[in-house]
């Protein structure tokens, strides 16, 4: 069985029995629903192969066997999909096989996105996925340590997150730690090492290095013999430097920060060896064997000699020295990681999701349990509480959100003990803090603070033996005796200002950088600050619950997947299961109550998409967009024959639920059927195409080659040859005879032709019949392929989208800057265009001016015209009639040139108002909004000149109507002076005018002339512009 929901039973002989079973079979990973069971199977197993990924790949989590390989792809599937962070948190005691586990799933995810790119990796260039590896291998060295119960434990929390494009590639990564265990650093336990990095140091170093970094044996420094533990079964720690060294590199670093780096190494194992004495008054005094190391670790770290600073000031000279020590492998460690991140930090602007691997230290439980061990089982704590509210409360949100009928499940919940030891006012840690910010608290005054809170706490316990200095905790792993001896100077923590100061005058620049690094993890704290607020937060418990707060909330924002890694045995051998020791794994990393849980409810379950996407086959086709997702669920669950109702499946709104495997098991045979049924459609229709395709190639062979025949055979017998000889020499088939052809033979080639012709008529709509139904079914099949090629339209769609609307959004950005900055100009803008319209309207109205007086120019201009031709026609009448002639006309020019001065007059009082709105409106333009009023003004006085100009256009008109009117006497009494010229033409072949009279004419001739003259009337009018008259 490989998910352990299947089981029949639940109890504990059955869980072990299967669990054994399958370690038997080689089989070291179970499921629980969605959760990962893995074993440690403590030896190498062919089952992380390239072939073992790839059968992974596009896979769903409860279709194949359970793999660390199916957890990474579920996490990077739902990544690509959900375009949501993705968290996998690896959780067990120390040696479960935690970090091996994480390395794996970074390995096949980025596996997975070299196979949705279509190419391989390379593993011998640098690229991005192999500096990232490479970060494995350093912090293995620098935080990973030989334990008694782990030979690579880590000891240090550390959260990987890897960061993808749009497109699902890697884009960078981030790394972040927590907690590292410096006190390793000074001393260990018996059985136990400190950091890798220094015993790999000494066993790879060269004999060059060796003498220039002052390097020594193993066994002759203090700091890494405490253990009694120089090496581990099985390591070579002189392959494992070269290893480390080559990852250093990779990662960006320099052989110069390197051999900084080393040297930094020695002069903190060379910090071990100093011994101290003590002087008459009591102070610490350095014997002289001591101060020689002295001079090594100053020349190492490039400062004077730091004597003073150790043995003055500080109680205890010791622990002076090991804090500095301490101090300088955190401030290392942090340096490494902030350059990783420099290196492998991908671009904010490619970056579209991450999938986070959480790989942190195990519950822990020893014989001394301090500080460093209630922070490490608060983090386990807190971890566990988050697994039960996602695997319980989210459970039973989720039937609730479905409206699924169901009855919740009780379950144990560790909330009680999280609050004990992380409440603000009474918690474990923040009374800790409070202690180191009293001036004299000690640990004795804490755990009594202690009991006097907690007293009748059921999480909480006091011994009846040495109750003073001890406490127990009831945590979800078990009952924790701590000892209190040293933790509130742990939590200190603090280094003498003068060290350093004195470390940030070094001659090195590295060491200049590594204590001017501003430490934000949980390291150590700085001293700054008086207050008593301020110095309870500058401590160790305060920056670790600040770190896993962050942590959490990254957890919680994010879609999480669980491994929960299992030891098998305290004697980390392989084969070998220990009952007491699973069972006891299993009840407190929560498996059984989630195995109830799902059991209870419906553990099988798949979204709609996923459930039509794997089982349309079995309806028609189309059926899928025919009917609602809901409908052809249960379509598909009614054509398998699945019954029972609610106590079998549901449907949810977006789910459909099973309560066990065998309507999955009846669903997946339809399926088979199905598949094998089309599968043979398909390869007899692949077959009729190879054939039709081979006969096709034939025929057109066969064609060809006939026509060349009768070619050669018509140009043969065009030569004169013997085509017979030809035949035979060629082995021909017979042929007909060319000549002596009979009635017979024409008829037979005619009907050869006709029935060609039918054949071929026959052949094109046989043709045409085959491409229709081939058509159907190449339509048919596509329709089949669109459904797969849609949703993969979606996901591109939805990523073009995303990557449209990021780019949408910062052109908005830069739009609304932009905008702002033109905000201050909408006033001046409007201002513009009220500016504009009034000068428009003074251009129509200049325009309209102008055209009225040239029209005006050419009426008078007429009007002259016309008088000066019946003027000279005028002459010839008698002097009464020339004299009446001339008083009307200089009655109709006089009443004209009045009409024209008084329209000059009034345009002329029109300009020197639209000088004065012109000269108002450029006062407007420089007084600005402060003139808007006087601006409403110049409007109303423009009104008011085109309500004169619509009266002049009035008056217009009405002279318009009066010239026409006297137009019309003038065509009267020019009527009349023709009838006048023809009595005078008779009256002068009767009487002889006299000279007299004629001379009198000539004079009235003149005064006519003086009245009507035209170049007065076009003085009188004073225009500036003459030329736009013209």
């Amino acid at each position: 069985i490989s998910d352990l929901i299947k089981l029949p039973d639940l109890d504990d002989e059955t869980l072990l029995k299967t669990l054994r079973a399958r370690c038997q079979k080689d089989n070291y990973f179970t499921f629980v629903g969605p959760v990962l069971i893995s074993i440690n199977p403590y030896k190498w197993l062919d089952i992380y192969t390239e072939d073992v990924m790839l059968s992974y790949n596009e896979q769903l989590l409860g279709d194949c066997e359970p793999h660390i390989f199916g957890t990474a792809e579920a996490a990077y599937r739902s990544m690509t999909r959900q375009r949501k962070p993705q968290a996998v948190v690896i959780s067990g005691e120390s040696g479960a096989g935690k970090t091996e586990a994480a390395k794996l799933i970074m390995k096949y995810i980025f596996q997975a996105a070299a196979v949705a790119k279509k190419v391989k990796t390379h593993s011998d260039t640098d690229t991005l996925t192999d500096r990232i590896m490479a970060t494995s291998a350093v912090l293995e060295a620098f935080g990973n340590a030989k334990t008694v119960r782990n030979d690579n434990s880590s000891r240090f929390g550390k959260y990987t997150e890897l960061q993808f494009d749009p497109l699902g590639q890697p884009a960078g990564a981030m790394i972040r730690h927590y907690l590292l265990e410096k006190t390793r650093i000074v001393q260990q336990a018996p059985g136990e090492r400190s950091y890798h990095i220094f015993y790999q140091l000494l066993a790879g170093a060269t004999a060059e290095q060796k003498k220039s970094m002052q390097l020594l044996e193993p066994e002759a420094y203090r700091y890494l013999s405490g253990g009694k533990c120089l090496k581990v079964d099985g390591v070579n720690d002189k392959k494992l430097f070269q290893e480390t060294l080559d990852s250093l590199l990779k990662i960006g670093l320099e052989d110069t920060e390197v051999q900084q780096l080393f040297r930094t190494l020695s002069a903190i194992m060379l910090l071990g060896n100093m011994d101290f004495g003590e002087d008459k008054d009591g102070n610490a005094l350095m014997p002289e064997a001591s101060k020689d190391l002295v001079n090594q670790v100053a020349s190492l770290l490039g400062v004077s000699s730091p004597e003073a600073n150790l043995t003055s000031q500080l109680g205890e000279a010791g622990e002076a020295r090991d804090s500095l020590a301490k101090s300088i492998y955190n401030r290392v460690f942090v340096w490494l990681i902030e350059r990783m991140n420099a290196q492998i930090r991908g671009n904010p602007k490619d970056i579209d999701c991450s999938i986070g691997i959480l790989d942190i230290y195990g519950f822990e439980i020893f014989e001394h349990n301090s500080l460093e061990q209630l922070c490490i089982n608060f983090t386990n704590e807190k971890l566990q509480h988050g697994f039960i509210q996602m695997i319980f409360v989210t459970e039973q949100t989720i039937y609730k959100d479905e409206g699924i009928e169901w009855t919740d499940v009780a379950f144990k919940d560790n909330y009680p003990c999280v609050k004990l030891i992380e409440d603000r006012k009474t918690g474990i840690l923040p009374m800790l803090d409070e202690a180191c910010a009293v001036p004299n608290g000690d640990d004795k005054k804490w755990v009594l603070t202690l009991i006097q809170n907690h007293k009748g706490n059921a999480y909480f316990e006091v011994p009846r033996i040495g109750g003073d200095d001890k406490f127990v905790v009831k945590h979800y792993a078990g009952n924790v005796l701590y000892q209190s001896a040293g933790c509130v100077d742990k939590n200190r923590d603090f280094l003498q200002g003068m060290v350093d100061d004195l470390m940030q005058s070094s001659d090195h620049e590295f060491i200049r950088q590594l204590f001017t690094l501003q430490l934000t993890s949980a390291t150590e704290a700085s001293t700054a600050g008086a207050g008593k607020n301020s110095r309870a937060k500058n401590t160790v418990a305060y920056h670790f619950r600040s770190d896993l707060m962050d942590l959490m909330k990254l957890l919680e924002s994010s879609n999480r997947h669980y491994v929960r890694a299992i030891k098998p045995n305290s004697q980390k051998k392989a084969n070998v299961v220990d009952d007491q020791m699973v069972l006891e794994q299993l009840k407190y990393n929560g498996v059984q109550e989630t195995i109830r849980v799902r059991k209870s409810g419906y553990p099988y379950r798949y979204n709609f998409e996923d459930f039509i996407q794997r089982y349309f086959i079995l309806l028609e086709v189309g059926a899928s967009r025919k009917y609602s997702p809901k409908d052809f669920t249960q379509r598909l669950v009614g054509k398998a024959g699945i019954e029972g109702g609610p106590e079998v499946w549901q449907a949810g709104k977006t789910l459909v639920f099973f309560k066990n495997d065998n309507a999955i098991a009846a669903l997946e045979t339809m399926r088979t059927v199905q598949l094998n049924e089309r599968i043979v459609k398909c390869q007899a229709m692949w077959r009729k195409f190879i054939g039709r395709k081979h006969f096709l190639e034939m025929k057109a062979s066969s064609v060809i080659l006939q026509k060349n025949m009768r070619r050669f055979v018509c140009l043969a017998e065009a030569v004169g040859c013997d085509v017979s000889e030809l035949d035979e020499t060629l082995d021909l088939p017979p042929r007909l005879p060319v000549r002596g052809e009979s009635a017979v033979e024409i008829q037979r080639h005619i009907k050869g032709y006709i029935w060609r012709h039918r054949y071929r008529l026959f052949h094109k709509r046989w043709e045409r019949l085959q491409a229709n139904v081939r058509g159907f079914l190449a339509r048919r099949k596509l329709h089949i392929m669109l459904r797969g090629f849609r949703r993969l339209q979606a996901v591109v769609r939805m990523r073009a989208v995303r990557a449209q609307y990021r780019r949408d959004r910062a052109d908005i950005i830069k739009t609304q800057a932009e905008v702002r900055r033109r905000l201050e100009r909408l006033h001046f803008l409007h201002t513009k265009r009220l500016l504009t319209r009034v000068a428009a309207c003074v251009r129509r109205f200049q325009a309209l001016v102008r055209f009225r007086i040239m029209m005006r120019g050419f009426i008078r201009l007429q009007g002259v015209v016309r008088m000066r031709i019946a003027r000279a026609e005028y002459r010839r009448d008698y002097r009464n009639v020339v004299l009446s002639q001339a008083i009307a006309r200089r009655m109709i020019t006089r009443r004209r040139f009045l009409y024209v001065r008084a329209c000059i007059v009034r345009m002329q009082k029109h300009y020197r108002r639209y000088r004065q709105v012109t000269t108002h409106l450029k006062h407007f333009k420089e007084q600005g909004a402060a003139q808007l009023a006087e601006m409403k003004e110049l409007e109303g006085m423009l009104a008011t000149i085109q309500t004169d100009l619509t009266r002049e256009k009035g008056k217009l008109e009405e002279a318009e109507k009066e010239n026409k009117r006297l137009t019309s006497n003038l065509s009267n009494v020019e009527w009349r002076l023709d009838e006048q010229n023809v009595a005078r033409d008779k009256a002068e072949a009767l009487v002889n005018i006299s000279p007299s009279m004629m001379t009198s004419k000539s004079t009235q001739e003149k005064q006519f002339d003086e009245v009507i003259n035209p170049s007065e009337a076009m003085a009188a009018l004073n225009f500036e512009d003459m030329s736009a008259l013209e």
